[in-house]
């Protein structure tokens, strides 16, 4: 009987795969929970295949037997440097809704201010005249300029919103060079970037020293595309408008948030920041189980599996 390794049983529920889907999966496998900040807490030399987020080459180094890896997401970076014969597959278009929704709600927030609103609120004073600070800087998203790096099936989602407001629309794919001519041009720039040894810190100073100071940074690809103290040295100086953000450079470990409890960024009132669930919706978890039960039949017939990656080109 083959055994599956799994490390998607956290304490957030959001994390949790659902149980039913681990009672079906123990009826033909072993499935062995793999607590990934203590891995000496299980045998894992016997896992064959491996279905979670947060793997490692340490970890791999425990599992001799290992023949496939599933990300329960896009981004594979933990393994790109791994050099053994090992399948790879990720959870690309499992997500591709809530994200896309997620990019479009920080662009609409930061054109119409909902951030400055949110923030009055809380100071009990959410007037008019409170506003008037903030009024020169809010925006018709009408006719302006979206620069979309790294578009795929997120960014063409994201593209025909942005269509239909009559917006000028500039993609470039991962493999393309982040033009500063783009970056002048752009009200709104959406990162979507997985990341790859060409892809980290592309976003940096001189990146945001090349947009337009009224514009607006939106990062929901990889943490590591962005130089952190760049951006906020661009924020802080007024460089950019503002940003929104769901991922970071470095990412503390659950249950804390991903940014780091000193980062001036959290006391930003033209940032908006959310904890790394860009891609999450009440949906998810029925899409990642239709995707890993249609692979995991894919591989025991020895058929072509969906959304498998080459690491040695790239993904």
């Amino acid at each position: 009987m083959k055994v599956i390794g799994c490390d998607l049983f956290l304490d957030l529920d959001i994390f949790n795969v659902p149980k039913h889907f681990i009672d079906e999966l123990k009826e033909e496998y072993i499935v062995k929970e793999v607590n990934t900040y203590n891995s000496d807490d299980t045998d894992i030399s016997d896992v064959d295949i491996y279905f979670g987020n947060r793997i490692n080459l340490d970890l791999i180094e425990k599992m001799p037997n290992l023949k496939w890896i599933h990300f329960g997401s896009v981004g594979v970076d933990k393994v790109l440097k791994m050099d053994k014969d090992i399948i790879v597959t990720n959870s690309k278009g499992t997500m591709d809704e809530a994200l896309s929704c997620s990019a479009l709600s920080m662009m609409f927030s930061l054109a119409r201010g909902i951030n400055h609103c949110y923030d009055l609120r809380f100071k009990n004073d959410l007037s008019r005249n409170s506003m008037n600070e903030y009024f020169d800087k809010l925006q018709s998203v009408y006719g302006q300029t979206i620069l979309i790096v790294g578009c795929g099936d997120v960014g063409n989602k994201v593209s025909l919103v942005c269509e239909t407001m009559g917006m000028n629309i500039i993609k470039i794919t991962s493999k393309d060079n982040l033009d500063s001519k783009y970056l002048r041009e752009a009200d709104f720039v959406l990162n979507l970037l997985p990341y790859t040894e060409k892809t980290k810190s592309i976003f940096n100073k001189k990146a945001f020293g090349n947009m337009k100071n009224n514009s607006y940074f939106i990062n929901i690809g990889r943490g590591e595309t962005v130089v952190e103290k760049d951006l906020i040295e661009a924020l802080e100086n007024d460089w950019i408008g503002g940003a929104g953000l769901d991922v970071f450079e470095k990412e503390q470990k659950l249950p804390k948030s991903p940014l780091s409890d000193n980062s001036p960024l959290w006391d930003m009132e033209n940032v908006i920041i959310t904890p790394h669930i860009a891609g999450w919706s009440n949906n998810y978890w029925n899409k990642q189980i239709d995707l890993f039960r249609d692979n995991l039949k894919r591989y025991e017939k020895s058929e072509e599996m969906l959304n498998t990656i080459n690491l040695k080109r790239g993904y």
